[in-house]
């Protein structure tokens, strides 16, 4: 699942993370049908089947080799937990998630553990958790025009 934008001076490749974020509740929402689903760190406590998909981190990706202006590449990285009245629910639909992540192709999955500072700053005790690394790639217009022929004085 690689999101890539060209140069728009208009303003809309602000949209680009609201759309992987909407790609990431389509993908809840097929593999664990009738979830809540937050774009954010959960409450302490929930009184229903929650999904959490946070956006806790970005990072630069490394470039690719490119003819012309080099793209913009980022990675984007969701920390995945669920929620529930019962653990044993939120176990399921954990198991469930974790994987249809890791067989899926478009998604980079790291289920090591977090380390207990990030689960303290978030102020929640720690839970199972796994992340996905989603590239966002953002391509640019040559911003001077090439010399085709040769200059003429």
């Amino acid at each position: 699942m690689l999101v890539a934008i060209e140069d728009d001076p208009g303003g809309k490749e602000s949209r680009v993370i609201d759309t992987i974020d909407q790609q990431l509740k389509e993908w809840v929402n097929s593999t664990v049908a009738g979830q809540d689903i937050l774009m954010s760190m959960p409450p302490a406590t929930v009184d229903r089947s929650t999904v959490a998909l946070s956006l806790y981190e970005l990072d630069t990706a490394v470039p690719g080799r490119c003819d012309g202006p080099r793209p913009i590449e980022l990675t984007l990285r969701y920390l995945v937990t669920t929620h529930a009245e019962e653990p044993i629910e939120a176990h399921r639909v954990f198991g469930q998630l974790l994987f249809a992540a890791i067989e899926n192709p478009a998604f980079v999955v790291d289920n090591r553990p977090l380390p207990i500072e990030v689960w303290r700053a978030f102020g929640m005790a720690p839970r199972p958790s796994f992340r996905l690394e989603m590239p966002l790639v953002r391509e640019r217009q040559a911003s001077t025009p090439l010399i085709t022929k040769p200059v003429e004085v």
